[in-house]
């Protein structure tokens, strides 16, 4: 299968299993949110490491249903220190979930595709000719992260950057 992703690059600091894997869970599902501070100075050396400059920081949204559910946005919580750090802005509402979507999880790839297409919007005004940073705490198939690149290359980004706290073991497929 050849890929075209809208995004240039992506990485992840980790593999989605053991330990990271109930770290993330826990942020995600459990309100955990005071276990991002101890991730925030390695994540930070990665992403330091990793040689790329970007005007913004941009956590993946969520659909309005589950964050009023859940209550909180964990992309944004572990954007947030990244961009205090860097002291490069973070503009939460650049980005936007247009419908809300099904869980990603239980889809194969080809479902999360479907499910995640044409699901962002992104403001022009904000992110055109601009370099973005795009954060989520994982990356299984990257359908949620190619459509949200799509929407900001749409919008007029440059370039756009991908980061996850963790990937699964094979995220293409």
């Amino acid at each position: 299968m050849k890929l075209n992703p809208a995004f240039d690059q992506a990485r992840s600091w980790g593999l989605y299993v053991g330990v990271l894997k109930q770290v993330v869970q826990k942020i995600k599902y459990k309100r955990g949110f005071g276990i991002i501070e101890y991730l925030v100075t390695p994540i930070i050396h990665f992403i330091y490491n990793w040689g790329i400059s970007v005007d913004m920081i941009i956590p993946i949204p969520l659909g309005n249903k589950r964050k009023i559910e859940r209550g909180y946005n964990q992309s944004a919580l572990i954007a947030k220190p990244i961009s205090e750090y860097f002291n490069i802005p973070m503009y939460e509402q650049a980005l936007i979930r247009t419908r809300d979507t099904k869980s990603q999880v239980g889809l194969n790839y080809e479902e999360r595709r479907i499910n995640m297409k044409n699901a962002f919007h992104a403001d022009e005004s904000t992110c055109n000719n601009k370099s973005i940073l795009l954060i989520d705490d994982i990356a299984t198939t990257c359908s949620t992260l190619n459509e949200s690149a799509k929407a900001l290359k749409l919008a007029g980004a440059q370039k756009v950057y991908c980061f996850t706290v963790a990937r699964t073991k094979n995220p293409i497929k």
